[in-house]
């Protein structure tokens, strides 16, 4: 990865767009990050409050996924045959995880569940309050994604993993995905 230091002199609300190479880019605008990046490029600014003159970190986001199809009977929260995906992050006390997956059950009117499980400086199991949850007819797949918000954490180094259940009989997962923003 390659890391920007920017100092704005104590400027707000200025716009400057900083080109990276390899049609990249990072646009700084009204104190807020806007990065279009090629695939497996990684994400890294450090910046420098003006005021105070420390230096902060910031990695806007980050993305993994696992295409394979998996199953689960488990009723609690499991990890599947291959793991994941997880995504391990340096954080504040605040980070969005936003969960895609498709999915199934081997039976009618019976729910799927994909939660995050996160290990670092606060550890949280996956559970039901942060899942995305899905009733789709026996077989037939469904894809969606559900957005979880977490506070409070202690500022750290963080993993967040996937972790699955049926609520009955067989659930089916596939093109799993999780995408992480920090803020």
């Amino acid at each position: 990865g390659r890391n920007i230091l920017i100092d704005n002199n104590g400027v707000v609300g200025d716009t400057e767009t900083i080109r990276l190479g390899n049609s990249s880019h990072l646009k700084l605008f009204l104190g807020g990050i806007e990065s279009t990046l090629p695939t497996g490029g990684t994400r890294h600014l450090m910046y420098r409050n003006t005021t105070t003159g420390q230096i902060h970190s910031y990695n806007p986001y980050d993305f993994a996924s696992i295409a394979t199809l998996e199953s689960t009977a488990s009723t609690t929260y499991t990890n599947l045959t291959t793991v994941g995906p997880s995504l391990t992050l340096t954080t504040g006390t605040r980070c969005i995880i936003d969960i895609t997956a498709t999915c199934n059950n081997t039976n009618n009117n019976i729910n799927t569940y994909v939660s995050v499980a996160v290990s670092g400086a606060t550890t949280i199991a996956g559970n039901d309050a942060r899942a995305l949850i899905i009733n789709a007819q026996g077989n037939k797949d469904t894809r969606a994604t559900c957005r979880v918000v977490f506070t409070g954490l202690t500022a750290g180094s963080y993993t967040f993993t996937l972790v699955y259940r049926a609520e009955a009989n067989t659930a089916n997962f596939s093109n799993r995905e999780i995408f992480a923003t920090i803020y």
